[in-house]
């Protein structure tokens, strides 16, 4: 005969003591609430300024990019192409990544004839950005012989040409001789680094080799 076990459930309700938190506990969990809202606020932070770091990489390209080849760009206006000097003083903290100087080194190793610029505030533009360049390849200790050798280069390709003034045509004469040109070595000699002789040997023994 199969055994039954009889089972007998509580009819009266189970009662559960209130917990109570202890005061050292309460700390540690609001130590723990500021510690992981600071944490998710330094990483939102440090994303952010990755962002802008990475935006301002490319707007520095662009910039570069279409003061040189401002004819492949026609939906854009001299204003909306050369930077101000406020939006320059942003830009230019992007030289400090190595990325960045190579990108900019590739666009110039594209010049390989002679080229407009857009205006001669664009090529003065130009000029204090390549100097900002070359100051930060000597700052991060990364003279790179490509980076100079394509300043060098494309410095006597990239030009701006203009009318000559009233009296400079009379003096000039001819047609030809009625529009000058500024090129952009004039706006980057002056930088310290031409200077180094230690970079001329690079760069002449790159070139010889």
């Amino acid at each position: 005969m199969q055994n039954v076990t009889d089972t007998t459930f509580p009819t009266e309700s189970i009662v559960f003591e209130a917990f109570v938190i202890s005061d050292d506990l309460q700390r540690y969990k609001t130590f723990l609430a500021e510690q992981t809202k600071e944490l998710k606020l330094q990483s939102q932070t440090k994303l952010q300024q990755i962002m802008d770091i990475e935006n301002t990489k490319q707007k520095l390209y662009e910039v570069i990019y279409n003061i040189i080849y401002h004819r492949k760009v026609t939906d854009l206006t001299e204003e909306e192409i050369v930077p101000s000097k406020e939006e320059l003083s942003k830009l230019i903290l992007a030289f400090h990544e190595k990325d960045s100087r190579m990108k900019i080194t590739e666009v110039l190793k594209m010049v390989g004839t002679p080229v407009c610029v857009i205006s001669l505030q664009g090529l003065q533009t130009l000029g204090e950005l390549i100097k900002y360049l070359l100051t930060a390849i000597i700052h991060e200790k990364d003279v790179n012989f490509k980076v100079i050798y394509a300043i060098l280069n494309s410095s006597q390709l990239v030009y701006f040409q203009q009318y000559r003034s009233e009296e400079e045509k009379v003096e000039a004469g001819t047609a030809k001789e009625r529009f000058k040109k500024q090129y952009l070595t004039q706006y980057v000699n002056d930088h310290g680094i031409w200077q180094e002789e230690n970079i001329w040997k690079s760069v002449l023994q790159k070139v010889l080799n």
